[in-house]
This record gives structure tokens, sequence and C-alpha cells, in this order.
């Protein structure tokens, strides 16, 4: 079972969440899955960065 989900405050740039509310019902979910993508890419890319002890 997945933890719950944490309520939390974050200040987000205008044009963005203009962006998101556009999209209509579920556009959190659409920011969850952004920042799960980014937060993909970014791990991927660590993972394929040498070894900078090297």
């Amino acid at each position: 079972m997945a933890a719950p989900k944490e309520h939390v405050s974050l200040r987000i740039a205008p044009d963005v969440l203009r962006f998101y509310r556009a999209k209509g019902k579920g556009w959190q979910a659409e920011i969850e899955a952004a920042l799960r993508l980014a937060m993909s890419m970014e791990a991927d890319a660590k993972q394929s960065a040498p070894d900078a002890r090297s």
C-alpha cells in the first residue's frame, strides 16, 4: 500500500500554475507526474554520470 500523500505549501510561478490549472480536473496530479518525471531523469543522470572520485 502506498504511503499517504503529505499536505505541503509550495510556491509556483503564476504562468506554471495557469498552465496546469487550465488542464482542468486533476491538475495537481499532472504536477505530481511532472515532478516524478524530473526526479526519475535526475536519478538516471546521476547513475550514468562517471564517478567523480575516479
